[in-house]
């Protein structure tokens, strides 16, 4: 996550997702940013625009019918507003999510992560938002601060947490072959998914997937996942793969 994206369509999506999944069950969620420079990614990083993504703000009043979420999404489109701590420390959302606003670097990262683990020993459920999403493959690339890795959702059950994240689909495939690739790469590591996906229809699309080994949780979440479906706007679809 680049904080100068912060307030565009993916965000709304999570955003919106995360509060009825929080009402739902009647907990706060973790939320781990992946929060990242784009400094540190060099100038082919900086010049990148694609989180303008803010259409979606003037659409008709069903397609986002939280006020509250639409106003401070409104008040995130001058670029001069958009501030992670001073948005965490006000939005309505810290009643409904704990933020995790540490920056990750490359050198930062084993450290970084491991304060995370700490940062949300309350918290039953965490999401998971990275730039790109999953990394296929473990490596030190300056890049690599992007991505999830594999490990990161392994040790995250480890020690008893439902972890959710967000993962985009990239242009050049076609969106169940992509995800039928992840869902396999994930069980090589034993993280199945074993709850519905849920795709974000935009562009480029997202996805939410779920790994957690708590059976219970799981058969809760499954019935709030379809609760949201049916409640929410068009662009959402459930996929079972």
């Amino acid at each position: 996550m680049q904080e100068r994206y912060l307030g565009d369509i993916h965000d709304f999506y999570k955003f919106n997702f995360l509060k009825f999944l929080s009402k739902k069950i009647n907990q706060k969620i973790g939320l781990n940013w992946y929060l990242i420079n784009p400094k540190n990614l060099g100038d082919n990083e900086l010049k990148k625009n694609d989180g303008e993504k803010r259409d979606y703000l003037t659409k008709s009043s069903s397609y986002i019918s939280d006020e509250t979420l639409k106003k401070e999404m409104y008040y995130l489109k001058l670029s001069k507003n958009r501030k992670l701590e001073k948005f965490t420390k006000n939005s309505h959302l810290r009643f409904f999510l704990d933020f995790y606003n540490s920056e990750l670097t490359k050198s930062n990262r084993e450290k970084w992560f491991k304060q995370s683990i700490d940062f949300f020993k309350k918290n039953s459920l965490i999401f998971l938002d990275p730039d790109n999403g999953l990394l296929k493959k473990k490596n030190n690339n300056k890049t690599s601060i992007k991505y999830i890795f594999l490990d990161d959702i392994k040790e995250y059950n480890k020690v008893g947490k439902t972890v959710i994240y967000n993962q985009f689909q990239p242009f050049n495939k076609k969106h169940r072959i992509f995800l039928s690739e992840i869902i396999k790469l994930l069980k090589t590591k034993n993280l199945n998914v074993n709850l519905p996906v849920i795709r974000n229809r935009t562009s480029p699309n997202t996805f939410f997937l779920t790994i957690g080994k708590d059976i219970k949780l799981n058969i809760r979440l499954k019935k709030i996942y379809q609760q949201y479906k049916d409640e929410g706007c068009d662009d959402i679809e459930l996929i079972t793969i």
